[in-house]
Order: structure tokens, then sequence, then C-alpha cells
């Protein structure tokens, strides 16, 4: 999200001032557009370039550019194309700008607003659903924070996770307990629903913690809690 500039400010330009929104305007008007929209579930985002007015991201548009989210797709893939995609998306617009043959039409549709995050936002609830923890550590990696959860006392970033198919054994835990089963690589997390298999995870200063984790079997992880 843009910081708003001021009417005073914008007045300054005759042919007012444009931004870029990391979505399909409408949807996702506000904070962390990209995060949110994996943590949605969508299967499609983008970027639109749109005047700017004194409400939130609500102005007429000039182009978009639609970006495809498959289910595997991760914050820092999605950044990187939203940037490539916004630069060609001014590229285009702002010569028609200029030479007045562009006009913004305005946005159609019911919008939804999306909130600032901040990285205790990351932490994660191992009785919550597999599927939806899944979507929290791609939506929060890199170049974000990451997701965040305490072994004893040392914190440990999940950098990327995938759900434990539900053609494999099951495995019957408290969530947040940690099982390494015969002919398993990488160890299992149990959830609420489901379980996860860590691909990824680190201490703060990077420090890969895959060989501690296989070292914790039956063991638990818990909830991070930011200090105040």
């Amino acid at each position: 999200m843009l910081p708003q500039l001021p009417q005073s400010l914008r007045a300054c330009f005759p042919k007012g001032c444009a931004g870029v929104h990391a979505s399909l305007l409408p949807s996702y008007r506000g904070g962390a557009p990209l995060n949110w929209a994996i943590l949605d579930g969508a299967t499609e985002t983008g970027v639109s370039l749109f005047e700017l007015t004194d409400g939130v991201d609500d102005g007429p548009i000039y182009g978009q550019e639609r970006l495809s989210i498959s289910p595997r797709s991760c914050i820092g893939e999605l950044v990187e194309r939203a940037n490539e995609a916004s630069v060609a998306l001014v590229r285009t617009c702002l010569p028609l700008i200029k030479e007045g043959t562009l006009t913004p039409f305005p946005q159609m549709g019911t919008p939804s607003y999306t909130l600032q995050r901040i990285p205790a936002d990351g932490a994660i609830d191992w009785r919550g659903d597999a599927l939806l923890i899944d979507r929290l550590i791609r939506a929060v990696g890199r170049p974000y924070p990451g997701a965040l959860t305490m072994k004893d006392d040392i914190l440990i970033k999940i950098w990327k996770a995938e759900p434990f198919p539900d053609n494999g054994p099951r495995v019957l835990g408290a969530p947040g307990q940690i099982a390494n089963l015969p002919d398993e690589r990488f160890p299992i997390v149990v959830c609420g629903t489901g379980s996860l298999r860590i691909l990824e995870a680190t201490t703060e200063d990077g420090t890969d913690v895959l060989p501690m984790l296989h070292k914790s079997n039956h063991q638990r992880l818990r909830p991070w809690m930011m200090m105040e």
C-alpha cells in the first residue's frame, strides 16, 4: 500500500499521480496484499496501476497485469513476479498517460481490504489445519521474517514445508509433536488436522535445525510469543 499523498501535493501535477498496487483492484486494497492472497487461498492476483486519490487504493485504474498463484506458490517467487509485472505495466502505460491517450477506468465490483502484518503474525499455532499452516509458511517466507515456532528455548523459523500426504502413514500425536518415521527424510509435525513435512527450518542466525528435529522424536514444538 502506498502512503497517501495529500491533495495539495497531487495538485502540483497536472496529469495527476499514479501508483502501483500488488493486487487486482478492487480486491485486496490495503497492506500486504500478496501475503494475504496466499493466506486467502487465492488462485490469481496481479498488479494494478491506478490514480492516487484521497481513499485507500480506490482510484481509477490505468492498467492491470494478472498473475496466477499455484497451490505451491511462495511469497518470494510471487513478489519477484509482481515486481517484473509492475515494471512492464509502468513502461506500457506511462507514455500513454503522458500523451493523454490513456483514460483510467473506475474500479468495478465489491472491494476487499487487507491489513498490515507484523512478524508476530507469522507465529504458528499447531492446533490449526495443516493446509492453513502450510499457507502461512508459504506466505511469510523470504524476504519476510518466516513462520515462527519454539523448540524448548530455541526460536525456529520454518521456511519450507508441505502437507504430509493422505496416502502416507497415519501419524497420531498432539499438535506440535515431532515424528521421525521410517523411510522419511524429513521430520513430521502433527497439526490439529493433518500433519506437515518440514523441509527447511533454521534458527535466527541461519543454522539448519533439521538435524536437531531428527533427534527430537516425540518432543513438541510450541507457539512463539512476541516478547513485550
